[in-house]
């Protein structure tokens, strides 16, 4: 007697069709954890520019708040050390902490409860150069040796994820509106 396909009975159906093998479940592993691995990372980097958009803000406040200082008194104000300092603030609550007095001179308000950079301002006279205030030589690719004119810069160190290593600096002519960038996306 012939058994038609139809009327076959389900335990003689082949047991490759059942199921993949071992291979092809490899296989979709490996393509996962590939994709999984680029989303972290582009997710990283995402994270990262987000937590750096607070240096233009911050450094903007600055450079409206130093032009109204030195239109009303005539300096700049040099913020001395890097506020919040080394121990831990970044990247986490600066309620509690007060502003330090150049700061509160200037009016500056951060706008927000944490910080994840550091932020110092430097202000000299004319005559001056910035190299012997400052320690750092980021500003080697703005021309002029020594200003004319009373100046300054502003610099921000940024820990991006909170491990109290620095993972990029910023700084900026107070004549300028572009960003000197050292060591961004470490």
């Amino acid at each position: 007697m012939m058994v038609s396909r139809l009327q076959r009975p389900r335990t003689m159906r082949s047991p490759r069709t059942a199921a993949f093998s071992l291979i092809e479940l490899m296989i979709v592993v490996v393509v996962v954890g590939v994709l999984a691995a680029v989303a972290v990372v582009a997710y990283m980097r995402y994270v990262r520019k987000a937590k750096a958009s607070e240096v233009p803000a911050i450094f903007a406040e600055f450079k409206t708040k130093e032009e109204a200082y030195h239109a009303e008194m005539g300096i700049y104000v040099s913020t001395g050390d890097y506020w919040p300092g080394l121990n831990g603030d970044r990247g986490t609550n600066i309620g509690g902490n007060p502003l330090p007095a150049a700061w509160q001179s200037l009016r500056i308000q951060p706008g927000k409860g944490h910080l994840y950079c550091q932020y110092r301002a430097v202000g000299g006279n004319a005559g001056t150069t910035p190299a012997d205030q400052m320690g750092r030589d980021l500003f080697n690719n703005y021309p002029g040796s020594t200003p004319t004119r009373n100046w300054f810069y502003l610099m921000a160190e940024c820990d991006f994820d909170n491990d109290m290593s620095v993972n990029s600096v910023y700084a900026q002519r107070g004549d300028m509106t572009g960003l000197v960038r050292e060591d961004e996306g470490r």
